[in-house]
């Protein structure tokens, strides 16, 4: 509501030659003095600005899913939600405007926060059994299978070669290995991945294990190896059969 304040107005003539309203000025009188009726009372309250009033709020969405099922030292999972201001109106779609046009209703709420602080929980990795002894052609992929290790932490594979070709002749002092050799390394721990076996791996026999990036004790090796069957190279050595062909007329061809 507004409001306006009122006074009873005469007039006078200072005879300035022209008419009364040409050069009248208004001079307070008393009320009784005044004609027509009494404008008091609530006749000075008039209304104004009667259209609907603009109303801001905040307004949030559901949490989204958390980054991790649990907390790895100082990491725990977080999780966000969307926090937009609404302008609203009776009888009209709501619309988002600037942030800064919630400030009547109240503070900002969150739009991040952590989730899963519980420490993750580490077991014994283990390897599946059920993939030794397979023969696995030298450029193609082993899938690995395994259980245990740290809940959402990484694993990494490595590589050693325990026997020369698929019959198998023994290697003595082999290293384990892990660059350059298609490995899964320092990945998450999905339980499961892939050994991209290279095409250029050697015939023989190849021990895989996996290890705990975050505890490197927590290791297993599979139980038995896995045979590469990899590309072998002969050299062929054709000899003439012919009467007098000499000796120095042999020759060598590599396949």
């Amino acid at each position: 509501m507004q409001t306006r304040t009122f006074q009873c107005l005469g007039y006078y003539d200072p005879g300035c030659g022209g008419t009364p309203t040409q050069c009248a000025q208004p001079v307070t009188c008393y009320d009784f003095q005044c004609s027509g009726p009494y404008p008091g009372g609530p006749s000075t309250l008039y209304e104004c600005n009667t259209q609907p009033c603009t109303s801001y709020t905040w307004s949030v969405t559901a949490w989204g899913q958390c980054s991790r099922d649990c907390s790895t030292g100082e990491q725990p999972g977080n999780q966000t939600r969307t926090v937009v201001c609404l302008a609203s109106v009776a009888g009209q779609e709501s619309v988002i405007v600037a942030d800064g046009l919630c400030a009547t209703a109240g503070s900002r709420p969150a739009d991040r926060q952590a989730c899963n602080t519980e420490p993750c929980v580490e077991t014994q990795l283990h390897l599946s059994a059920a993939q030794a002894m397979q023969i696995v052609p030298a450029g193609s992929a082993f899938n690995l299978t395994w259980s245990g290790g740290l809940q959402d932490g990484r694993v990494s594979a490595s590589l050693q070669q325990v026997a020369v070709g698929v019959a198998g002749q023994l290697l003595a002092n082999s290293t384990w290995q892990d660059a350059g050799l298609g490995l899964p390394v320092d990945v998450e721990n999905t339980l499961s991945s892939r050994w991209a076996v290279p095409a250029s791996l050697a015939s023989g026999q190849y021990l895989l294990k996996l290890t705990s990036s975050a505890t490197p004790a927590n290791q297993d090796v599979m139980a038995a190896p896995v045979v590469v069957q990899g590309t072998v190279g002969y050299e062929l050595t054709l000899l003439p059969m012919g009467l007098g062909a000499g000796l120095g007329s042999a020759a060598t061809l590599q396949v």
